[in-house]
């Protein structure tokens, strides 16, 4: 009796390499960044009796008046025995950490996971790419349709190439027109691309696809543990014939792998258009199953805004 969560903030780097289950979205490095631009706090807690860490953002626009245990990308609870903890359990440890804080928890989105282990919530389907394999294995993987677009812009000439700071206004520029016209729920801040497009520890990739010096797509991935989260995407519409985000994408998992990363996950995508997009890449169907309180609604905005 009397034990309590604890908070290992400030040795989450170590710890964190030694659970199963864990995607660029639970490091220290996205967690402290998110806070930096949407205000909170990043912290993660230990269970007092099992190695259960639960990584949270506490405060801030993405979390208002309680935490999130996944804000931009998913959260869930890690452990270094398993790579999954059932979804009933993860719910009893946020409930556990409201009555530590004193406050709700928000919103409790779980890491991927087979698609029939989702009980409750609302569950997102994603595709996990797998890396592992040659180059040619891949490239046979892909749908027909894929293998056509990337030879049309190779014979269009198109490149791709990685993107920094002097690309950042153009890049947030498509991505946020993109958003708008997908119905995205709110619209990526200057300041967190170009906090990505910085990074220079191997966390983020920028990927641009160019017909000559006009940006016609861009991918914004993050790299932690031997996996890859796609973050965001935009392109050019006036560019569409030429199918620069299928360059851009395989490049990227070209890029990736490369550099020893073995899955990508694609991302959850609630347009049609952009999930038959995402199906066509040999990709191994997952869900993220997605928790919210009722009632309490985040006010996405940046600090400073």
């Amino acid at each position: 009796m009397g034990e309590t969560w604890r908070d290992v903030t400030h040795a989450w780097d170590a710890l964190v390499a030694e659970t199963s289950g864990a995607w660029p979205y639970h490091t220290a490095t996205w967690g402290g960044l998110v806070a930096d631009v949407f205000g909170g706090e990043f912290r993660v807690l230990r269970h007092p009796r099992r190695a259960w860490y639960l990584p949270i953002l506490l405060g801030g626009s993405l979390a208002p008046n309680g935490f999130a245990c996944g804000h931009i990308g998913y959260g869930g609870v890690l452990a270094q025995q398993t790579s999954h903890v059932p979804l009933s359990e993860q719910i009893c440890a946020a409930a556990e950490i409201e009555t530590h804080l004193g406050m709700p928890c928000v919103r409790l989105v779980t890491t991927p996971s087979t698609p029939d282990a989702a009980a409750t919530g609302a569950s997102r389907h994603t595709l996990l790419v797998d890396l592992a394999g040659t180059a040619q294995a891949r490239w046979a993987g892909y749908a027909g349709s894929v293998r056509t677009a990337i030879r049309k812009c190779w014979r269009e000439g198109l490149l791709t190439r990685p993107l920094g700071p002097s690309d950042v206004a153009a890049a947030v520029r498509l991505i946020q027109a993109t958003q708008l016209r997908v119905g995205a729920s709110y619209q990526v801040p200057e300041l967190l691309i170009d906090r990505l497009a910085r990074d220079t520890s191997g966390f983020s990739a920028l990927v641009g696809c160019f017909e000559r010096d006009r940006l016609q797509s861009v991918g914004v991935f993050l790299r932690a543990f031997g996996r890859v989260a796609y973050l965001f995407n935009g392109w050019d519409p006036e560019c569409g014939r030429m199918n620069a985000n299928y360059l851009m994408l395989h490049d990227a998992v070209d890029g990736c792998a490369e550099r020893g990363d073995y899955v990508m996950d694609l991302g959850f995508s609630h347009a049609p258009g952009l999930r038959a997009f995402k199906e066509r890449w040999n990709g191994r169907p997952a869900t993220v199953t997605v928790v919210e309180r009722p009632g309490v609604q985040p006010r996405i905005k940046t600090r400073g805004a």
